[in-house]
């Protein structure tokens, strides 16, 4: 399958996690950026500091580190 180009702007983006409602969301600069299916983004979280990492939890919660 070829690669496929989702969204273009980002900071440095990390640590990406797909949601159950086909959102991806990546650490980006200070906080969490989603992703739609359509390409569009948004502001999920301002977290500060410099998050790389992130995991989707057992109750639907995004943790981040």
């Amino acid at each position: 399958m070829p690669a496929r180009v989702l969204t273009e702007g980002l900071q440095s983006a990390e640590g990406p996690v797909w949601m159950p409602d086909g959102t991806l969301c990546v650490t980006n600069g200070p906080g969490i950026t989603a992703i739609a299916p359509d390409g569009s983004k948004r502001v999920f979280a301002e977290t500060g500091g410099s998050p790389n990492g992130a995991a989707l939890g057992p109750r639907g919660y995004l943790y981040v580190t």
